[in-house]
């Protein structure tokens, strides 16, 4: 995540996007490492959509609003993802 007041102000600026990224992981091995990330951009001011942190049941529609409202994605690989 960006640490430097100038890059988060940067990254504030290019988004009309509600979220800056969403955190795509695969569940078994990357949803802890991805709960880091998210309070990591949190303490620094950025929006990040992980699955875990929304209030309602993770569907495949608010997965796809989710990516809607992000500017990127960041793609967690972790062990076992491409087997």
């Amino acid at each position: 995540p960006p640490r430097d007041e100038a890059s988060i102000e940067a990254a504030r600026a290019r988004a009309d996007a509600r979220h800056l990224a969403f955190l795509s992981h695969f569940q078994e091995t990357g949803g802890d490492q991805c709960a880091i990330l998210f309070h990591l951009f949190k303490e620094r001011g950025l929006s990040v959509w992980l699955d875990r942190k929304q209030q309602n049941q993770i569907t495949e529609e608010t997965m796809r609003r989710g990516l809607e409202s992000s500017q990127c994605v960041v793609l967690f690989l972790s062990r076992g993802v491409l087997e």
